[in-house]
């Protein structure tokens, strides 16, 4: 659902002028990833690249397995991940704190060339 009105309230996102209503960090997390997919068809190959380095979890990937490099526990825990997009092979991890996640977000904005605060406005609340 999109409300073209950035006063909206609650807890979601801002983005072009848009709220996207979310209902929980870990769902904000996955619309701010959806909507810059969206805006950008190489924003995933290019968020993937510039985290791939972390050795013992990754925040995309193309299966749970390549999110927890040599942790099949976590791997296995559904929870911890779902499939960005139905039958596009990219997860995300979703086992972060909110901390974490604003700072995932943070580093979303850096790769798509957006101000966090400004250009991307993210509301946990």
């Amino acid at each position: 659902t999109v409300q073209p009105t950035p006063a909206a309230s609650g807890m979601g996102l801002i983005l072009d002028g848009h709220f996207f209503p979310a209902s929980s960090a870990r769902a904000v997390l996955i619309q701010v990833f959806r909507q810059l997919a969206e805006r950008d068809p190489t924003f995933l190959e290019r968020f993937e690249a510039r985290t791939s380095t972390r050795p013992k979890r990754r925040y995309l990937a193309k299966s749970r397995e390549r999110l927890y490099p040599g942790s099949e526990h976590l791997a296995a825990e559904r929870s911890n991940s779902t499939e960005l997009i139905a039958g596009s092979n990219w997860w995300i991890d979703l086992n972060l704190s909110r901390r974490s996640i604003e700072q995932v977000i943070g580093v979303a904005c850096e790769v798509a060339g957006l101000q966090m605060g400004k250009d991307l406005i993210v509301r946990f609340e």
